[in-house]
Formats: structure tokens, C-alpha cells, sequence
């Protein structure tokens, strides 16, 4: 969200944040206060950028693929916002790479002088993905009856989004693990197997709109 309206792909750590909304522009304004207080109070942080996690079953029915998966359950149509690029990584990797970076963070602290620092990471799965393909996928392996209905694209949303893992890779030795392909094989299996997601159906989520 933080790189926003970029026209050039993929972006890297360095690309310059052209938020396109208030949720975007809020992490930007809270990686300055990380920033600010880092220098100020002579401290090492780390800054992660998640791409679209998924895969926990205890996620909220109102974000993408548990919306999917629960629309899915229900024989629901699955909505998709335009013809969007997604890079969705799976949960037990963006907890991985967090591990990495707190253990980078101590690594470095207790090698180095006491100088301030702030090192950020684009934390994804560095492979995107046609949302609409996604939400055939999820229909798929559901053994669903729903259908895919593509809507207009919201122009205040992402539509386009891919980084490179050159950083993450060189600093945190980070390799994401889980394919989109496995990851939505494992989710739905979880889902199918009588998981559910806080929030009700979708039903009632879109009700609520």
C-alpha cells in the first residue's frame, strides 16, 4: 500500500511511496515515527512490509481469500475488483521472515557500536498472481458451485503489485517456501475441514456494507 500509484515493477525497498489512500499513507506516516524515534532515542529497528498474508483459519471473513474460501462454502459468487496483480504470501513464511528480522536485529546489535539505525523489508512471496485466478483456484479446490463476477476497479486500491527479494534474501537469508498453488491447497483443506472465520458468512459481512 506504502508504494501506491508506482508505474514501474517490480519495486524495491528503494522505490519511491506514492500512496493512493488513507490506509497507505497511515503506514507511511508510521514507519517516519519509527524512523524519528530510532534516531532520537539511538536505537536499531527494523521496518517489514507484509504483502497480503493468508492461510491462518482463524483470519477474518472481510479479507480476500477467506472471503473467497467462505464465499466458496456457501455456492456465493466471488467478486473481483478489476483485473488486480496480488502477491499473496502464506502465513508460516511471513512469520519466518519476521524471525529472521528480529534475529538480524540482535545479531547486528551486538556485533556493532551503539549507532542508531532503521533497515527496512519488503516481506512477500516474490511471485504475483491474477486475483481473478486466485478466486477460480479457491473455487476449484472447494468443489464449489460459486462463480467469479469481475467488478470495476476502485481507483483509490492497488491494482498491480510485485517486489523484488533481492534485500531479503541478501540480509535475512529469506526464501519463502509455500506457492500460492500449495498454500490455497492447504487453506481450503482447513476450511473445507469445518474451520471458520470470526465475522460470520459472507453473507452477513456484505450485508453489513
Amino acid at each position: 500500500e506504502v508504494f501506491g500509484g508506482v508505474t514501474a515493477f517490480p519495486v524495491s525497498e528503494d522505490t519511491p511511496q506514492r500512496a493512493l489512500n488513507v490506509y497507505g499513507k497511515s503506514k507511511i506516516a508510521g514507519e517516519k515515527l519509527v524512523r524519528a524515534y530510532t534516531c532520537k532515542a539511538n536505537l536499531r529497528s527494523i521496518i517489514v512490509r507484509f504483502s497480503n498474508v493468508y492461510g491462518c483459519p482463524k483470519d477474518h471473513v472481510d479479507r480476500v481469500i477467506p472471503n473467497f474460501a467462505q464465499a466458496s462454502l456457501e455456492g456465493s459468487p466471488l467478486f473481483v475488483s478489476g483485473h488486480k496483480l496480488v502477491d499473496f504470501t502464506y502465513h508460516t513464511d511471513a512469520s519466518n521472515g519476521v524471525l529472521l528480522a528480529v534475529k538480524q536485529l540482535h545479531e547486528a546489535g551486538s556485533k556493532a557500536k551503539r549507532t542508531s539505525s532503521c533497515v527496512d523489508f519488503n516481506l512477500a512471496s516474490g511471485h504475483s498472481s491474477i486475483l481473478a485466478e486466485v478466486a477460480k483456484s479457491v473455487v476449484r479446490l472447494s468443489n464449489s458451485s460459486s462463480t467469479v463476477a469481475l467488478m470495476h476497479s476502485d481507483p483509490i486500491f492497488v491494482d498491480r503489485y510485485s517486489t523484488t527479494m533481492n534485500k531479503t534474501a541478501a540480509l535475512l537469508r529469506y526464501f519463502p517456501q509455500v506457492s500460492i498453488e500449495e498454500g490455497l491447497a492447504r487453506f481450503t483443506r482447513e476450511v473445507r475441514a469445518g474451520q471458520t472465520f470470526p465475522g460470520g458468512t459472507v453473507a452477513s459481512y456484505r450485508a453489513a456494507l
